[in-house]
C-alpha cells in the first residue's frame, strides 16, 4: 500500500505530529509498505522555495520523498507542486494530519477541505488523524475560547465531509466523545514513542548531568512546558516523593521546553527543586536520559493524557508518569483513561518504589492497526 500523510510541518521536533508521521512512515516502509511525507504549511524560511528531497530517519529504513512547502508560498503555487508530487507518488490513501493551528495561525483553516479536495488525485482515499480539534474544552474555559472552539469543531466536521475518509482517527478519550457528538465514526488510534528506546541503560561520559543520581530521585520532563500548571501543587508531590525515598527530587528538562520553560523552572528552583536543562540533544540522548530517570512528570491534565506524544515516549521507555494537574471533566473520562494507561500517576500514593514497566515498542502494532483501518472493505 502506498501511504502519503499531509502534516502543516515535517520539521523535527522529537514531540510532535511532524515527528508521529515520520516515525509511522518508517514503521509502514519496515513493513513492506510505500510511505511519503509532505510539510504543507513549513515555518522554516526556505528562502520561499519548495524544497523537496530526502529526511533522516531514526531507524535503517529511508525514507525516500519528502516535499516541504513554506507557509508564505501562494495556494496556488503549492497546489501545482503538490499534483505533479502526487502524480509521482500515486497514493492509495493520503492521510491528513490534523492540527488546526498547524495549517492556519489563528486556527480557522476554512479552505483547507476544498483546497484538499481541489488536488486529490483520482483513485486515491483520505483517512484523517485529529491530533487536535479545537480549544474551549472542559468546565472552566472562557467564552472566547468556546467560541472559537465551536468554528473549529465545525471545519473539523466539514473536513469530513468534504474529503469522506475511509477512517477518521483519534487517541484521547475526550477527542473521540467530541468527534462522535458530530456524527463522526471516529476510530481510537494510540500515540506511540517519538523515540525508539535504547536497549543499555548506559550513562555515556557527554551526560555528567546524571553522574551522582544516587543522591536524588529524578522525574524527567519532556516536551512543551504548560503555563497552566499549578507549581505548589507540583512542587508539593515532587517533595513528597522525594521525602518518601530518603532523597532528593531533581527534574531532568529535556529538549527546549517552549518559550514559558525557562519562566516556570527558575520558579521551581526558587521552591528548592534542582532542575537540570539539558538543551537541545539527539534522540539516543533523549532515550538514555529517559531510560536511567525514575519517574516521568507531565504538564498535561490527567484526562488529555492520551494525547501528549512525550507521555507516550517516555512510558515506552517503562516509567511511571506523574499528571499533577486536575482533569478538565471531571471524573467523566477517568475511569477509561486509567485503563488505557496505567502508567499514569495522579497521587503519591500510587508511585510505589519502582517503574514496573519494561521498555516496549508498541509503534509496530499501532501500525498494523492503522493498515488494517485504512484497508479496503
Amino acid at each position: 500500500m502506498k501511504v502519503l500523510f499531509i502534516c502543516g510541518s515535517i520539521g523535527l521536533g522529537l514531540s510532535g505530529v511532524g515527528d508521529y508521521a515520520r516515525r509511522l512512515s518508517e514503521e509502514l516502509a519496515r513493513q513492506g509498505h510505500e510511505a511519503t511525507l509532505v510539510g504543507l504549511c513549513e515555518s522554516d524560511d526556505h528562502d520561499n522555495a519548495l524544497v523537496a528531497g530526502t529526511i533522516k530517519s531514526c531507524s535503517s529504513v529511508p525514507l525516500p520523498r519528502v516535499l516541504r512547502l513554506p507557509a508564505k508560498s501562494p495556494w496556488k503555487r503549492c497546489s501545482i507542486e503538490l499534483r505533479e508530487f502526487f502524480s509521482r507518488v500515486r497514493p492509495d490513501v493520503i492521510s491528513l494530519q490534523y492540527v488546526p493551528y498547524a495549517f492556519q495561525a489563528r486556527g480557522l483553516p476554512f479552505r483547507l477541505a476544498r483546497r484538499l479536495r481541489g488536488i486529490t488525485p483520482h483513485g486515491s482515499r483520505w483517512q484523517i488523524m485529529f491530533h487536535e480539534i479545537c480549544i474551549g474544552l472542559g468546565d472552566s474555559c472562557s467564552w472566547k475560547h468556546r467560541v472559537i472552539g465551536s468554528f473549529q469543531k465545525r471545519i473539523a466536521a466539514g473536513l469530513v465531509r468534504t474529503l469522506r475518509p475511509i477512517a477518521v482517527h483519534s487517541h484521547a478519550l475526550p477527542y473521540l466523545d467530541i468527534l462522535r457528538n458530530l456524527g463522526l465514526n471516529a476510530k481510537p488510534l494510540p500515540l506511540f514513542s517519538n523515540v525508539p528506546a535504547i536497549t543499555k541503560h548506559v550513562i555515556p561520559d557527554q551526560l555528567p548531568v546524571l553522574k551522582d543520581k544516587q543522591s536524588y530521585v529524578e522525574f524527567a520532563f519532556f516536551g512543551t512546558v504548560h503555563p497552566d500548571w499549578n507549581v505548589n501543587r507540583v512542587v508539593e508531590l515532587v517533595k513528597q516523593i522525594g521525602k518518601s525515598r530518603e532523597l532528593s527530587p531533581r527534574i531532568i528538562a529535556i529538549g527546549r521546553g517552549g518559550r514559558f520553560a525557562g519562566t516556570m523552572w527558575e520558579t521551581f528552583r526558587n521552591a528548592g527543586i534542582d532542575v537540570q536543562e539539558t538543551g537541545v540533544i539527539d534522540d539516543v540522548a533523549v532515550s538514555v536520559y529517559l531510560s536511567n530517570c525514575d519517574l516521568g512528570l507531565s504538564g498535561y491534565p490527567p484526562d488529555l493524557i492520551q494525547k501528549s506524544s512525550a507521555a507516550a515516549t517516555m512510558a515506552d521507555h517503562g516509567l511511571k508518569i506523574l499528571v499533577p494537574r486536575a482533569p478538565m471533566w471531571g471524573d467523566q473520562y477517568m475511569i477509561g483513561v486509567r485503563l488505557d494507561c496505567p502508567w499514569m500517576v495522579t497521587s503519591t500514593s500510587d508511585v510505589g518504589t519502582n517503574n514496573v514497566l519494561p521498555n516496549k515498542n508498541h509503534l509496530p502494532a499501532i501500525a498494523e492497526k492503522f493498515l488494517a483501518d485504512i484497508a479496503p472493505k
